[in-house]
């Protein structure tokens, strides 16, 4: 059944059978290359040694099968191959613990030991870092140290339910791979990032396309329950630290074996195998080079957007504001024209009321308070209109990044894989010649011919095949190292829109204290507007003693002046109590035509309006910093706005 995936299956061919617990066999059957060092010696090496085996030695094999597999080269190989049993029996048995591989390239040359998968491996350094203790167990000869089937069982099931995590880092060009456990959280792929980048946890900037991560993931969701598109390869990680230099990461050039006619075909085909292997190696990091340039294009596109969104919410920020200082101001104007009519009255309602004036008096003091206001203000339109043309100007510099990035690149990328797929094909050729002329054994002088033209065909074809990648990777690490000017230029904007933001936040929380202030100065202000109708109030009857008729030397005439200034006192008081109210006695007016009460009715129902106005401007005001202390809210919490 075809399901697009690579599975791998072992089998016996009927010559292996299944071993009960404790049970040992004398039975010798395996592959040289995979063969434990003790069934090593008593099979091949034909030495006396221990005689029976139990089924702890299968480890190892399974340990050499898949380091075969990871690697397509075998763990231990001795210059010669099976020709030179003594030393591949040197090297298994002799290796010390935690070596995976040792290889002898010359006759009688050192063996090259490693604790690591070798470079040409194409799985992931995470993988490498899962697999290489296991194959170390594996790969044991001292039964103490070496791993159980339970152990071994074990990890590999580890392994295959961990989750595949793919992020890419444009600064290194690096497609980073972590397999991380089902029960991790957000932090651990922080720590594993890392570790693997040098990137601190602080300075990560991980982006899913264009928001952050962080804002679709909860900091304490287990991977498990992730999203599936959250392992699509959409991840991308920026070092916000612009300081550190990352240098790109590219594949190591691998040398083409010598193309020599050797005597024996044998040779000539192990040598287009080899070339072959090598061709491969080509036309996957060819893959890589060209679907790294695709993504680092994209990065810096993300990047950008992601600034842009980040700095959406300041322009909102920045626009409510500006509503906010704005019926701040008015607010302010229409107290501090109240005071000034405040000011007027406060005289005669001292003269003529009976009540207390208390809080008319302490509204009339409020003229530092209210200037205060008023500078507040000032300082506070000086700073937003600062971080308005600075944003405005950090929005055309992106801009101008991103008319920059047109320009960047080669068009003649997607020719790239089939260029190097036809020399691969080429060399894959000569290897099908080179296995035709082996089966033929001795070739026709003609047969020989043809023979020597593969072989200078296969070696020109290796050249040219180094030349062409040699040019992709010049050509990778320009293109990046205009790509990553663009980055760099991108994250210093990054900071300064963070700069904006803090700043943005302290002139809000200024604004706050301006509100909080003028908030106090209107509870003053309704204290005075709930007052004065009671202070409005008349407090004085027709007195008796009008009926009195003095004579020209009584001293009675005093009385009368001062009852006639009472009544005259009553009738301003209701005038200026009309107007207080929202009421016009046209009648009461009419009764008293001196300019003096004209005056107090006039003033009495400005000072109506103003308040009706100030409560409105209050209420709008309130309604405004509600909406801006939502925005800030969602925000804070990483929502989008």
């Amino acid at each position: 059944m075809i399901t697009g995936r690579s599975v791998y299956k072992l089998t016996d061919f009927g010559s292996a059978r299944e071993l009960k617990d404790e049970e040992q066999f004398e039975s010798i059957y395996g592959t040289e290359e995979y063969l434990h060092p003790d069934l090593y010696q008593r099979a091949i090496l034909k030495e006396p040694g221990n005689q029976l085996f139990d089924a702890s030695v299968d480890l190892w094999s399974y340990g050499c099968t898949i380091y075969h597999v990871a690697t397509g080269q075998l763990p231990f190989q001795a210059h010669g191959g099976r020709n030179n049993t003594a030393v591949m029996h040197k090297i298994t048995s002799e290796k010390a613990p935690g070596v995976i591989s040792g290889i002898q390239t010359e006759p009688d040359g050192t063996i090259t030991w490693s604790k690591d998968l070798p470079y040409t491996c194409l799985l992931s350094q995470s993988l490498k870092d899962l697999l290489r203790p296991m194959l170390a167990g594996l790969m044991e000869k001292d039964k103490s140290k070496a791993w159980s089937f339970e152990q071994s069982f074990g990890h590999v099931k580890s392994i295959i339910s961990r989750k595949r995590i793919e992020i890419f880092f444009p600064a290194a060009c690096l497609e980073l791979v972590f397999y991380m456990r089902g029960d991790a959280k957000y932090s651990n792929i922080q720590e594993e990032v890392a570790q693997y980048t040098g990137v601190m946890p602080e300075n990560q900037l991980l982006l899913f396309r264009d928001k952050e991560l962080c804002n679709y993931i909860s900091s304490t969701l287990e991977i498990c329950n992730y999203p599936q598109n959250a392992f699509e390869g959409d991840i991308y990680l920026f070092n916000q630290d612009a300081l550190v230099e990352m240098n790109i990461s590219v594949p190591e050039t691998v040398p083409f074996p010598p193309c020599i006619i050797a005597s024996d075909l044998r040779e000539d085909v192990k040598i287009a195998k080899r070339s072959c292997s090598i061709a491969h190696y080509y036309e996957f990091h060819t893959e890589k080079i060209v679907r790294g340039l695709k993504r680092v294009k994209q990065s810096v596109y993300y990047l950008r957007e992601y600034i842009r969104g980040f700095l959406n919410p300041i322009n909102v920020w920045l626009t409510e504001t500006k509503k906010l200082k704005v019926e701040s101001e008015r607010t302010l104007g229409i107290l501090e024209n109240s005071l000034t009519l405040f000011g007027t009255m406060l005289p005669v309602l001292k003269l003529q009321s009976h009540k207390d004036c208390e809080h008319i008096v302490e509204f009339a003091n409020q003229r530092d308070v209210i200037d205060n206001l008023r500078g507040s203000l000032a300082k506070e339109d000086k700073r937003i209109k600062e971080i308005d043309a600075y944003l405005q100007v950090l929005l055309e510099k992106i801009m101008e990044q991103d008319i920059g990035m047109t320009s960047i690149g080669s068009q003649e990328e997607h020719c790239w894989i089939s260029t190097i797929k036809q020399y691969r094909q080429k060399i894959n050729g000569v290897q099908t010649t080179f296995l035709k002329h082996k089966r033929y054994g001795e070739l026709h002088p003609h047969e020989v011919f043809i023979h020597q033209a593969e072989m200078k065909k296969l070696e020109e074809s290796n050249l040219q095949l180094v030349s062409v990648f040699q040019g992709y990777l010049d050509n990778l690490k320009r293109v990046h190292g205009e790509i990553k000017k663009h980055s760099g230029i991108l994250l210093k904007h990054l900071k300064r829109a963070k700069k904006v933001e803090v700043n943005m936040k302290c002139v809000i929380h200024f604004h706050k204290e301006i509100d909080s202030r003028l908030g106090k100065l209107d509870e003053i202000y309704k204290e005075v507007a709930l007052t004065l109708p009671q202070l409005l109030e008349p407090h004085t009857t027709e007195s008796n003693t009008t009926e009195v008729l003095p004579s020209k030397n009584d001293g009675n005439i005093s009385l009368v002046k001062r009852s006639t200034s009472t009544h005259e006192s009553i009738s301003n008081v209701k005038i200026a109590q009309c107007g207080a109210t929202g009421f016009t006695d046209k009648q009461l007016i009419s009764t008293n035509n001196t300019s003096k009460a004209k005056l107090y009715y006039d003033l009495a129902k400005h000072l109506n309006e103003a308040r009706l106005e100030t409560e409105s401007t209050m209420k709008s005001l309130a309604e405004n910093k509600k909406g801006l202390e939502s925005i800030v809210t969602m925000l804070q919490k990483g929502g989008e706005y």
